[in-house]
This record gives structure tokens, C-alpha cells and sequence, in this order.
């Protein structure tokens, strides 16, 4: 009973999602304490209060931003991505992993059984009747279902986002581990030698190859977005340096353009700077408007001196500023667009301050932007330069 209240309590104060790991909390100590049916009757009671909450939060997640992918160059209509880019990268951060992991629980189901379970022993569900037996393989039956409901819950459309994935990396390394260790269990035959070699060299070669992959995968992330990251440092340097502020807006604003998409996080952003007379002064940021049409939580600066304080129908943000209110600019250096102006070609009022390079992702092999290797990713992937701006005083 205080399992369900509890739960009941962070369903309604918290996140409706945390339903998912509490039901398997509830269940795993009703089922210790022997007090299943009182618990299922409560739990009966609580299922519709948990799905009207889930119901009303799935409706709000359907306002979250949307990233959105240009039909054709200088266009006004967009799609939908055709590849769901979190899928995407859950697939090349795990390469191999992937394809154990989604075998894992039946492999671990098949070696429990055969090791821990007579050949004629009874069962309910597939399931031993015993209740020592039961808690034996209750944690992993526990994590299949926490893993079965949250890609439920999260692979609608209108709640697939990156930092929704994350919770299920941990299991996605436990299963792919249990399938690699079934395998060993249930398909190498002692009486066989060569055969044990052949599947041994296989099952050996598949995690060499996965952690091939990873260092890969680790090393492609760094060369090719960890500018993105770097050039913060630049501007934290560029800040450092200046004696006063007078020259800057108050609060100072950095700009994002066509650099958008890699912005990493708030964290890299201070709120207020200090000049060398310690006098401080807040700091912001603000997305400039680019032909992507994106949205983002925050608001826009515009290129052009207009500005606009409506909110359209699709929810995108408020237009509050313009250009000339920017005094840092983070832009990669592309063609200039109607609404994606070249900062490069702009002398007279910017000034570069840090260049570093990084991937153009959209002119990239899609396999080498991912897994790096020395000779092919300068051949077959396109660099461009990622750029800190400040703007000049006339």
C-alpha cells in the first residue's frame, strides 16, 4: 500500500512516466511480501488515474518543438525528417550491441529454463510456479518490462526525443551482455570441440568488432563535433580579455545561426560576465531565424530590422530582436541563403575572432561521419569552418 501511494504521489507531483519503473517496484515487493492480490486490486484502481495523466502529458509533449528538414533550397514548405535521427544515432552508438540486446531476454529466458528448471516442471505463463524460482528471474522479467513499456510510451511520434532514450542505454548493455553469455551457455557442446571453436571465434569476433566500432564511434564525435564545443571556450577567452563592456549591449547577446542544431547546452553559457574592472553585466542568447524554420524554446533574433511579437499556428517562438542587438555570432560558414546571411562575407561589421573546423554533416558520407577512419573520412566526408563573430563598432 505505501508502494502505490507513493506512486500515486509521483505520478501526480512528478513526471506520469515514472509509472513505468513503479509498477515494477510495486509488483517486485508485493510479490515478496505475499500480498499480490491485495496489491493487484489497488493497482486495478490506479491504472486509469496513471493513464488520464499519461494521456493529458502526451498531449502536451505534442507542442514540444519539432525539428523540421527543408524541402528544397530558399523554400517555403517543410517535412518531416524521413529518417528519425534519434533512431539513427541509437543505432550507431550501439553498432553491433543493438542486435544482442534485442535478443537478450529470450536467450536468458531459454538458459534459465534449461539450467534452472527441470525438463518437466510445471509452469504458468512460461513461468515457474515457485515462488523462489520466480524471484530468481523476477530481475531480469523486470527489465524487459520496463524496456517493452518505456519504447511503448516513447516511440509515438509525438514524443520521440533524444534525452528520452538515454534511460534505456543501461539496458540495452545488460541485454546485449546477457545474450553474449547465454550463447556461451547454450550453443557451446563440451564433446564438441571444433564446433565450440568455430561458435567462440564468432561470438569473440562480434564484441571485438563492437568495440572496433565504439573507439570509432567516440573518436568520429570528437573530430567532427567537438568544435562545437570548443569554440564556447573561445568566447569565454574572447569575454575574459575585454577591460570594459562599455561597447557591448546590456545584457550582452550571443546570436546562434546556422549553428543551431549543435548547440550543446545552457551550461556552456554563464548568465552574467565580468569585465577587468570586476564590473559585471547579464549575458543571453538568441537563435537567429534561418531558412530551416525550426522551432526552438527560445526566441529569435531576425536578420532584417523587422520584427514581429505574434506566435504562429505551428507554436513557433516570438520574434523579439534584430540583428543589431547580437554582439557575438557562433555561425558555420555556408552558403549565404535569403535568411541565412554569409557572416564571412560581412568584414565591415564582423569580425572573426576563433575559426575552427567541423563536419558538414548534409554533404557527409553517412557511414564515415559516424565511424571514423583516417583515410576515408578526409576523402569522403566535407569540412566547413564553425566561427565566433563579434561585432564591429562604427
Amino acid at each position: 500500500v505505501v508502494c502505490i501511494i507513493s506512486l500515486l504521489l509521483a505520478v501526480f507531483f512528478g513526471t506520469p512516466f515514472i509509472f513505468v519503473l513503479g509498477v515494477v517496484l510495486t509488483h517486485a515487493t508485493a510479490l515478496k511480501k505475499e500480498i499480490f492480490k491485495w496489491t493487484a486490486v489497488f493497482m486495478c484502481l490506479c491504472v486509469p488515474f496513471c493513464f488520464v495523466r499519461l494521456r493529458v502529458v502526451a498531449s502536451q509533449l505534442r507542442t514540444l518543438p519539432e525539428y523540421e528538414a527543408p524541402l528544397g533550397h530558399n523554400n517555403t514548405g517543410y517535412e518531416h525528417a524521413t529518417i528519425n535521427p534519434y533512431k539513427e544515432n541509437l543505432f550507431f552508438n550501439w553498432n553491433f550491441a543493438i542486435f544482442y540486446a534485442f535478443v537478450g531476454f529470450v536467450l536468458s529466458y531459454k538458459t534459465f529454463t534449461k539450467f534452472r528448471l527441470p525438463s518437466n516442471y510445471e509452469k504458468r505463463l512460461f513461468l515457474p510456479k515457485d515462488r523462489n524460482l520466480l524471484i530468481d528471474y523476477l530481475p531480469i522479467l523486470h527489465c524487459a518490462f520496463i524496456v517493452f513499456m518505456w519504447s511503448l510510451v516513447f516511440g509515438l511520434p509525438s514524443t520521440e526525443e533524444e534525452h528520452i532514450a538515454f534511460p534505456m542505454y543501461p539496458f540495452i548493455s545488460l541485454f546485449a551482455a546477457l545474450a553474449a553469455d547465454s550463447m556461451l551457455r547454450l550453443f557451446f557442446d563440451k564433446t564438441k570441440k571444433l564446433e565450440n571453436n568455430m561458435y567462440k571465434n564468432m561470438l569473440y569476433s562480434s564484441i571485438g568488432l563492437f568495440a572496433l566500432f565504439s573507439v570509432m564511434r567516440a573518436f568520429s564525435v570528437y573530430h567532427s563535433y567537438g568544435s562545437h564545443v570548443e569554440i564556447y571556450k573561445g568566447l569565454h577567452q574572447e569575454l575574459n580579455a575585454h577591460e570594459e563592456f562599455d561597447r557591448f549591449n546590456d545584457p550582452i547577446t550571443l546570436c546562434i545561426g546556422k549553428e543551431w542544431q549543435y548547440f550543446p547546452s545552457s551550461f556552456f553559457l554563464p548568465e552574467r560576465v565580468y569585465d577587468g574592472k570586476l564590473n559585471p553585466r547579464k549575458f543571453q542568447m538568441r537563435f537567429l531565424q534561418s531558412s530551416y524554420n525550426c522551432s526552438l524554446q527560445t526566441k529569435y533574433a531576425v536578420v532584417n530590422n523587422t520584427t514581429d511579437t505574434s506566435i504562429d499556428e505551428n507554436r513557433r517562438p516570438t520574434i523579439s530582436n534584430s540583428l543589431e542587438f547580437c554582439d557575438y555570432v557562433i555561425d558555420m560558414d555556408m552558403p549565404a541563403t535569403e535568411k541565412e546571411p554569409n557572416f564571412g562575407n560581412m568584414p565591415e561589421k564582423w569580425k572573426p575572432i576563433l575559426s575552427l573546423t567541423v563536419i558538414d554533416a548534409n554533404q557527409s558520407d553517412m557511414f564515415f561521419k559516424n565511424f571514423y577512419l583516417p583515410v576515408f573520412a578526409g576523402t569522403l566526408n566535407k569540412y566547413t569552418t564553425c566561427t565566433l563573430y563579434r561585432k564591429k563598432i562604427t
